[in-house]
């Protein structure tokens, strides 16, 4: 996350020039009729974490795994003294750790046996799921 805030100060590099970035620059032709100050990016699809100054805006990215998943931001330029930290925390990554939980292997037979088991016209008890919807 890039922290916007009182003007704390800020901690980015810059770097020039940046190898030519394909995706990159289809973004800015799709953004360039747009009024936007801050975007957020999914799926950035790079691996490593960096902010790299570019003339119009900051493009700032994190991810675990190249080509897959991985989020950023583009800020504008005159933000930049707006920029106090950034974080590369992901709560959701946090989140799978500590929910993970192994689901039991079910075979399919033995849904068809319980189906066929319940009564018919029974009900749905707590799960409000009944038995047609299981057929």
């Amino acid at each position: 996350m890039i922290g916007v805030g009182c003007g704390l100060g800020a901690r980015i590099e810059t770097v020039m020039p940046y190898p030519r970035d394909y995706r990159l620059e289809e973004l800015e032709e799709a953004i360039t009729p747009i009024k936007w100050d801050v975007i957020g990016l999914c799926e950035v699809r790079r691996s490593g974490e960096e902010i790299r100054e570019y003339s119009e805006y900051i493009f700032y990215f994190y991810g675990k795994t190249q080509g897959r998943y991985g989020m950023g931001f583009l800020v504008k330029k005159y933000l930049k003294d707006k920029i106090t930290e950034t974080d590369s925390t992901l709560p959701a990554e946090e989140e799978k750790e500590i929910y993970k939980e192994e689901i039991p292997c079910i075979l399919k037979s033995e849904v068809i046996k319980a189906i066929l088991s319940q009564k018919s016209g029974k009900a749905p008890e707590e799960d409000k799921i009944s038995n047609e919807i299981l057929k």
